[in-house]
């Protein structure tokens, strides 16, 4: 017989396709307001698990899903961040980056090296992660409310 503590749930693949269809899933079950908080519900994750299953063929219990959704928070945060200092300066709706002088970039990496990532391309699942994070993207400065 196998000690039960030895068997461990197999590491979560977070790559480009997985992270896209979790962030659609995540959007749809918000907007079916199985988010009543700052994290989806009991249904909600049931209903993750379950479509992500379906598309994926992954299957990745609630704690893994949840991990995913935490790690998100704060990238989405970050992006926040990034676009409230980049007032007055041009977006290029086309490829959806922040267009800056090489100066500026400089600075805002100097201040933070993670805003690099947003240099040349964009933040990935935007549109899900406004959806998903609306109205409960905290700092530790201010609160934010996409849209408004």
């Amino acid at each position: 017989m196998m000690d039960k503590a030895k068997l461990k749930t197999p590491k979560a693949v977070w790559d480009a396709y997985a992270t896209k269809f979790f962030c659609q899933i995540c959007k749809e079950e918000t907007l079916a307001r199985n988010r009543p908080g700052t994290t989806l519900s009991s249904i909600g994750y049931k209903n993750l698990e379950e479509n992500f299953f379906a598309v994926t063929k992954r299957h990745y219990p609630h704690g893994k899903l949840k991990n995913k959704w935490d790690a998100l928070k704060p990238q989405y945060n970050l992006w926040l961040d990034l676009k409230r200092a980049a007032t007055g300066l041009g977006f290029d709706v086309t490829k959806r980056i922040i267009t800056a002088s090489d100066e500026w970039w400089e600075d805002k990496i100097a201040q933070n090296k993670k805003y690099a990532a947003f240099r040349e391309a964009p933040m990935d699942n935007l549109d899900e992660l406004e959806v998903m994070f609306q109205h409960i993207n905290v700092t530790g400065l201010s609160s934010v409310i996409p849209g408004v």
